[in-house]
């Protein structure tokens, strides 16, 4: 029996290999700098929910219900969606691994 991906499911189990060492590195920096474990445990829960929101249920709303295009995962529009919530992912874990050396 072959298991088959949705397309549109394929850009959430991608996140999964880049978030791994994402959070391992902020785990180190954690540990290394003597912080506590609620931090790194609060960036592990962060990542995982807002990729779960703005990759996989925010695009089907959007595209899906309110535009009703169902194969909206080859479009210009989603890439530069996506690249615009990596950014804005990027900087918010920057912006509290900053927080967390107190440069």
């Amino acid at each position: 029996m072959k298991f088959t991906i949705k397309i549109k499911y394929q850009y959430f189990l991608l996140l999964f290999p880049i978030s791994v060492p994402s959070v391992g590195i902020c785990l180190m920096i954690n540990f290394t700098t003597h912080q506590k474990k609620a931090l790194a445990i609060k960036t592990i829960l962060t990542l995982i929910f807002v990729a779960f929101i703005f990759f996989t249920i925010l695009p089907n709303i959007v595209m899906e219900l309110l535009f009703n295009i169902p194969n909206y995962t080859e479009s210009i529009f989603y890439t530069i969606y996506l690249k615009a919530i990596d950014v804005l992912i990027s900087l918010y874990l920057i912006g509290m691994q900053r927080k967390t050396i107190k440069l």
